[in-house]
């Protein structure tokens, strides 16, 4: 929807889980914990790793700078509210 008129051919697939915010996941060493940031888009996640003080915020958090809320199902107050109470 976002992808400014690009022809894109996406090819839907299974997904093997399901996450959810109350959930875990290892890699390697590494415990991340999932956190539901909503904001960006309805269903957006960050991954947190608190031993290794690392945070993947995709596009909620940019250095200096939050991610885009002019979106269909953005909203400027819940991303905020995500960033200050989540991250």
């Amino acid at each position: 929807m976002n992808l400014g008129g690009m022809t894109v051919n996406i090819e839907p697939v299974k997904s093997d889980i399901i996450i959810d915010s109350d959930m875990q996941f290892q890699c390697g060493d590494m415990i991340f914990d999932i956190l539901h940031t909503p904001g960006h888009s309805p269903g957006a996640v960050c991954f947190a790793c608190i031993d290794a003080k690392v945070v993947f915020t995709g596009d909620t958090l940019f250095r200096e700078s939050i991610g885009r809320t002019d979106f269909e199902g953005s909203d400027y107050n819940t991303l905020i509210n995500s960033i200050k109470n989540k991250l």
